[in-house]
């Protein structure tokens, strides 16, 4: 009697670490496909990021050019 109640709970541990073992599996591979999902959109922040850096650096250089002419146009004002 003794032996079937073992041979039963040590299968039915068997079963709930099987259905835990499946769930976890699940659960990391659901992980690591987010972890794919968010590495593109790092991808494409850092290529946007890259982009406006260049557009800011463009700006100031084009900034500076306006602030030399009109420190001229002032200059011949006076």
């Amino acid at each position: 009697m003794s032996k079937n109640v073992l041979v039963i709970g040590l299968t039915l541990l068997v079963f709930i670490s099987l259905g835990y073992g499946f769930r976890q599996r699940k659960v990391a591979d659901e992980a690591v496909q987010q972890m794919e999902e968010l590495k593109k959109l790092v991808s494409e922040h850092q290529t946007r990021a890259e982009a406006y850096q260049k557009m800011a650096e463009v700006a100031q250089q084009e900034a500076l050019v306006q602030r030399t002419i009109c420190e001229e146009q002032l200059k011949n004002c006076k």
